[in-house]
């Protein structure tokens, strides 16, 4: 919530809001396929691949293993079983 400037009186408090309909779901689709919007750039998904192709292929089981995603990214639905 915030006060808006001359709008809001002493004590008033202004909210703003936003209702996400299909943006919930396509926003968050952009990070594993940017081509969807003309991105020339892989995902996620192929750059962890691209990461891993310095590793020998040997040590790829152990790394992915332990492999620790954070952020706010990670917090949404279906984006571990998807990376």
């Amino acid at each position: 919530m915030r006060k808006i400037g001359a709008l809001a009186g002493a004590g008033d408090t202004v909210e703003d809001f936003m209702t996400l309909g299909n943006e919930r779901f396509s926003v968050p689709e952009l990070l594993f396929n940017p081509d969807d919007v003309g991105l020339r750039q892989p995902g996620i998904p192929e750059t962890v691949m691209q990461s891993m192709s310095g590793v020998p292929t040997g040590l790829w089981p152990a790394m992915l293993a332990n492999m620790i995603v954070v952020g706010g990214n990670s917090k949404m639905d279906g984006f571990m079983t998807r990376l």
